[in-house]
């Protein structure tokens, strides 16, 4: 990821990516410039998809705090807790 990239957002990034794939479908590029502005594309995705599990993190941080504070067990807490032999062993029960 370039500098030029890391500062954008995913609101930016998005727009870029539709201003390349605006370019490309004109049929005015030659093959290296379509070559060129995919895999700027590409790029970009990829930046996309870190920034949205980044975002997605977050959430679930923000969410599983929040449960906590309001006596809710998390589905992290939940899937700790399975006991695949079907006995519970709810440990924070006892």
């Amino acid at each position: 990821m370039d500098e030029h990239q890391e500062a954008q957002t995913l609101e930016q990034m998005l727009q870029e990516i539709d201003e390349l794939v605006t370019r490309m479908e004109s049929g005015n590029l030659s093959l290296s410039e379509h070559l060129s502005l995919f895999e700027k594309g590409v790029g970009l995705i990829k930046n996309c998809e870190q920034s949205l599990k980044e975002a997605e993190g977050r959430i679930k941080i923000l969410t599983d705090a929040q449960g906590l504070r309001d006596g809710i067990r998390t589905g992290d807490e939940v899937l700790s807790n399975f006991n695949p032999g079907g006995i519970s062993e709810d440990k924070s029960r006892r």
